[in-house]
């Protein structure tokens, strides 16, 4: 009896553990490395051209999500760099933006319903209501 009672402890410790380094708020692996944004599943591409500029047609657009929970993005002049952590299926980022070195909270939702994992970013604004959807290419 004394040897199952250590048994279980032993296994629930083991469990405990497993979900201290895999749980809530650890790096999904499916979200670590380089995204753009998907023009085929974007809606209303041509708006993005009018929030962010010409400089979206220059600069471009990329996200970098790294294993150890950085990450930076731009799209044309407008991005930032910081941290992130994942929430169940959301991809949750404190980021400062580069330009006026404030705080740029940023949330994207995991789409993992098809064989590539997609970013989904919501922009809403007075003038703006637009998803953007990020693909991983590296």
């Amino acid at each position: 009896m004394k040897h199952l009672l250590l048994m279980i402890a032993a296994i629930l410790c083991c469990f405990t553990l497993l979900l201290l380094l895999c749980g809530a708020g650890s790096p999904a692996p499916s979200c670590v490395g380089t995204w753009r944004i998907d023009t085929a599943l974007t809606p209303g591409v041509e708006q993005l051209y009018l929030m962010f500029g010409s400089a979206l047609r220059t600069c471009g657009a990329e996200m970098h999500i790294r294993p150890d929970g950085t990450m930076d993005y731009y799209i044309g002049l407008t991005g930032g760099k910081g941290t992130y952590t994942v929430e169940g299926d959301t991809l949750v980022a404190e980021l400062v933006s580069y330009i006026e070195s404030a705080p740029l909270p940023l949330r994207l939702a995991i789409d993992n319903s098809s064989t590539d994992v997609r970013l989904i970013y919501r922009f809403r604004d007075e003038v703006f209501d637009v998803e953007i959807y990020w693909v991983k290419y590296k």
